[in-house]
């Protein structure tokens, strides 16, 4: 093969490769800075937004709250528990969040993830431990395409908080106008190749 056709055939490779990629995005909440307690509504991180849509969420700072901290926690107030955040932020697929019953075990945390309104799965975790984080694993091989990742938790019987960080996800990027003229110009290449062949 000559240099040329070397070249021209790894050069469309790689554009086409340049295409689209998947990229792991961490929502680890290291942009809050406000006080441990104060109230928590929402944030801009790697590319999604996490939004508190009901419930008592507030930024835990304090040694503990976090793995690292900071992250998020919700409590029981005044007989009343249980909250809940969306994720959104293009397409993506979710991996794993690491959450951690509060002051007593029986936490509940259920999971919906929705593509175009549409809900693509839906389960739930029970949190038997106290005080210690545990890494709740998607239970689907990553296969499913979402747009909105829905987090929920409910105290349970034992009236438990929930302290969540480290939402793991995986962004799948739709590929801009330059990227997918990169991936027409690899296309381009690889077919100028064949023809050359023949």
């Amino acid at each position: 093969m000559s240099r040329t056709k070397f070249l021209l055939a790894f050069l469309s490779f790689v554009f086409v490769i340049l295409g689209g990629q998947a990229q792991a995005a961490l929502i680890d909440f290291d942009p809050l800075n406000n006080a441990h307690g104060s109230s928590y509504t929402g944030h801009a991180q790697d590319g999604h937004t996490v939004t508190a849509t009901g419930g008592n969420w507030s930024e835990g700072h304090n040694v503990g709250y976090g793995k690292p901290v900071p992250a998020i926690f919700g409590s029981f107030r005044n007989n009343q528990g249980g909250g809940e955040v969306v994720v959104t932020g293009g397409l993506f697929r979710f991996i794993s969040v690491e959450v951690m019953s509060l002051f007593t075990s029986g936490a509940r945390l259920d999971v919906t993830g929705k593509l175009g309104g549409v809900t693509q799965y839906g389960y739930s975790f029970n949190i038997p431990t106290t005080n210690v984080f545990e890494k709740l694993v998607h239970p689907f091989q990553f296969d499913v395409l979402i747009d909105e990742l829905y987090l929920a938790w409910s105290p349970g019987d034992n009236q438990a908080g929930l302290a969540m960080d480290n939402i793991l996800l995986r962004s799948e990027e739709v590929p801009a106008p330059a990227a997918l003229g990169l991936m027409l110009m690899g296309l381009a290449g690889l077919v100028a190749l064949r023809r050359r062949k023949s």
